[in-house]
């Protein structure tokens, strides 16, 4: 049984730990982590090309791909919006052409207000 307390001790402390990073370390509302894949992905975006086609649907063009992204369903055809829900280059090269901040396009559960309650 002391294995086992001394494995909850340890998780708790960590767990205090993560909460105390999050408090004082974090400047903005978001996780770091993404907040540094989102840059990436605004620096990518730079290289795409969006032409819209009608209802807040783009064609995307960047270097000798096409992509159809939809900001109301906010989906790409490349899929990382999608499975990561964090918007893509070609996402962040629509979000241009509408002046949308792309971290406002950024899933709640990764802000610090969900990582606090996890």
């Amino acid at each position: 049984m002391s294995m086992w307390e001394k494995i909850r001790g340890q998780i708790m402390h960590r767990m205090y730990d993560y909460a105390n990073t999050c408090e004082n370390k974090w400047t903005g509302n978001i996780c770091p982590k993404i907040m540094d894949k989102m840059r990436k992905n605004e620096d990518y975006a730079s290289d795409c090309f969006a032409y819209p086609s009608g209802h807040r649907v783009y064609e995307v063009k960047s270097k000798d791909n096409t992509y159809e992204v939809k900001m109301n369903e906010k989906t790409c055809d490349c899929r990382r919006w999608q499975l990561t829900a964090i918007p893509c280059s070609h996402a962040i090269s629509c979000m241009r052409k509408e002046r949308i901040k792309p971290e406002t396009q950024i899933a709640s559960f990764y802000t610090r207000e969900r990582y606090m309650k996890a």
